[in-house]
């Protein structure tokens, strides 16, 4: 049995509970990689988390928004410059999730500056210190438009920002890129195309060529971005942070609430409701969501 906090949640997170043919794809040791090379960036140049998949009715789905904002808030919290990063069709449920979690400051920081960015043209984001996408549609390797995991184009909304990030046989970019996704066509997963293409329904045409400098596959994305966000406060032995990300987390319920009252719905099932992926959020969601705070509690000895 691990007993590396950080091993430990990589190990809650690496199931496929949607059994999309990923469990051969792990990407093991990349949530501590991730968490030391943001902690190596600049502190005071912008960082962005890219989120927001509108897989269905042209509005954004439960996973991704969530975990974001509480990424995005915890990347605050250790005094990064970070923002919120989403298109026109995804920014009601984006801003909806950010609101509860940033509810204190407004939705602007000290500077009087939009958290929540949203924009539909990738040139408007420069000077970049690092970009981490969370559910983000990568454009399909074969086609070059943007699929559902059942190959359905949704290119009509779905802004370009994954060009941010490397294509295929493209040089690195001159920031830290990390991608987060649990299917094989979310920003990142150009890592593991043949992969995908192999073991994954609809692979071939699904697959993106998007890449990162790390990927994080993981069984559900939002899974994926809080276990960066609890790396992140054990490296960086920032007790308070550590503090702050419980209690976000203990509040997704509340957060997910406002993202459907601003739209969004659960992406497999099309539903309004308090669920993600087909999972409702107090049945696997809140097991998760307790494994990754007794792991965070355990690094900091809380009780």
């Amino acid at each position: 049995m691990c007993e590396n906090p950080i091993d430990i949640i990589e190990h809650v997170i690496t199931i496929d509970p949607g059994h999309r043919g990923i469990d051969t794809m792990w990407q093991y040791g990349s949530l501590q990689k991730a968490a030391d090379s943001i902690l190596k960036q600049d502190r005071k140049i912008p960082s962005y988390v890219l989120t927001g998949f509108c897989c269905m009715f042209g509005r954004c789905e439960t996973d991704g928004p969530l975990g974001s904002a509480i990424l995005s808030s915890t990347l605050r919290d250790l005094r990064f410059n970070t923002f919120l990063l989403t298109d026109s069709f995804a920014e009601p449920v984006v801003k909806a999730a950010a609101s509860e979690v940033f509810a204190e400051n407004a939705l602007f920081n000290e500077n009087k500056e939009k958290l929540v960015v949203s924009v539909d043209d990738p040139t408007k984001i420069v000077n970049i210190s690092f970009i981490i996408s969370i559910e983000r549609p990568g454009r399909s390797r074969k086609t070059n438009d943007y699929r559902t995991m059942s190959a359905r184009d949704i290119t009509q909304c779905t802004a370009p920002l994954d060009l941010l990030f490397p294509q295929i046989g493209e040089s690195q970019k001159s920031y830290l890129t990390i991608g987060v996704g649990d299917g094989g066509n979310e920003v990142g997963t150009g890592n593991i195309a043949d992969e995908v293409c192999k073991h994954v329904n609809h692979g071939d045409e699904i697959c993106t060529s998007i890449c990162a400098d790390i990927l994080i596959m993981t069984g559900v994305s939002n899974w994926g971005a809080l276990a960066l966000a609890a790396a992140l406060v054990i490296v960086a032995n920032d007790k308070t942070a550590a503090e702050k990300f419980i209690n976000q987390c203990i509040n997704q319920p509340n957060i997910l609430k406002k993202m459907i009252d601003a739209g969004s719905f659960d992406g497999c099932t099309g539903k309004p409701e308090l669920s993600i992926d087909n999972m409702k959020y107090e049945d696997d969601h809140l097991i998760v969501t307790n494994k990754i705070i007794a792991a965070v509690k355990m690094a900091f000895q809380m009780s």
